[in-house]
């Protein structure tokens, strides 16, 4: 992402990837660049985002709208502050095949920025089918929810587990939970259930986590067994 000039533009990558390629496209000023570090690459780096949506995913969107498949989701690898930018995706599980839809490669990230991404694909005027996808933020969960209309929206599993690693493995506070607790959680990977019976148990703890608890229809599997599942 380092560049030497600014003579970067719209043609240029169309003329590098195809122009049939490219569906989303900012650079320098019309770029987001966010104030927190991490969500941004270094002064040096050229100020980008471009989205890439060759023939073959414009045919799996079709597929993913017109079939009953897997679950989609929208997730992130790579960081700006560490690696120079931000590698998102939107895909969906076909049995155990990954299909990726989209991707947007951004040197700064803002939820925002994600959201117009997603509205490029998605124009409010296409019908959709009802589907099911995950976000891995509050605040993506927020701006993606009118995106997709009439699409259940939730938050993932990698949200609800980040957040109580976060809150039980490195408290913020002097407080030190029992260790059936702390040895739960540090599983939660391979028994979600097990790490959520745990929280839910001593009152202090649950407490804590009561803005995830308490809107677990954000996240939370309605099905039979939902826990589970998820």
């Amino acid at each position: 992402m380092l560049h030497d000039s600014n003579k970067y533009s719209l043609a240029t990558w169309e003329n590098r990837i195809g122009k049939e390629n490219i569906l989303f496209f900012r650079s320098e000023m019309r770029a987001l660049y966010p104030q927190t570090l991490g969500f941004r690459s270094d002064k040096s780096s050229y100020r980008i985002a471009l989205s890439f949506w060759t023939l073959f995913q414009q045919k799996m969107w079709k597929h993913l709208l017109s079939h009953d498949t897997g679950l989609c989701y929208l997730d992130a690898t790579y960081r700006c502050d560490r690696d120079g930018f931000h590698l998102w995706t939107l895909f969906f599980e076909h049995g155990t095949i990954i299909v990726p839809m989209s991707y947007l490669i951004t040197a700064a990230v803002t939820s925002q920025l994600v959201v117009d991404w997603l509205e490029a694909i998605i124009p409010s005027s296409q019908d959709l089918p009802k589907k099911r996808i995950y976000a891995n933020s509050l605040k993506l969960y927020d701006g993606v929810s009118p995106v997709f209309g009439t699409w259940d929206v939730s938050l993932s599993k990698y949200y609800v587990v980040q957040e109580l690693k976060s809150l039980i493995m490195r408290p913020r506070t002097s407080v030190k939970y029992d260790n059936h607790v702390r040895n739960a959680i540090a599983s939660i990977d391979t028994n979600f259930e097990a790490a959520m019976k745990a929280v839910m148990q001593p009152p202090a703890i649950y407490q804590k986590t009561s803005y995830l608890m308490s809107n677990s229809n954000m996240w939370l599997l309605k099905e039979q067994n939902g826990l589970r599942l998820f």
